[in-house]
């Protein structure tokens, strides 16, 4: 049980931290594009398409460089883990 406990803490704590990572990247994401929305923002009708396509943008933008990450991290994990695991090369 007390095993079970620690590992469930770290899934939570896990998550959240991915959570995390995905808000802060799309406030950067959002404050990096804001100037976009401020070159239309005098036409009015314009201003809220744009905003509305730029915050779509940002989504998917944060969302894939976030996968991204966390692929690419699982990714070396594994291949630093099978470069461990492997025996030592002969010497001559």
């Amino acid at each position: 049980p007390l095993f079970r406990s620690e590992q469930s803490m770290n899934t939570v704590m896990t998550w959240g931290l991915r959570a995390a990572g995905w808000f802060v990247m799309f406030i950067g994401i959002s404050m990096s594009t804001s100037i976009i929305t401020a070159l239309v923002s005098f036409i009015p009708i314009l201003r809220d398409l744009v905003g509305l396509a730029v915050f779509i943008v940002n989504l998917m933008l944060a969302t894939s460089l976030s996968l991204f990450v966390m692929l690419s991290a699982g990714f070396a994990i594994v291949l630093w883990s099978l470069w461990r695991s492997s025996p030592p090369p002969l010497c001559r």
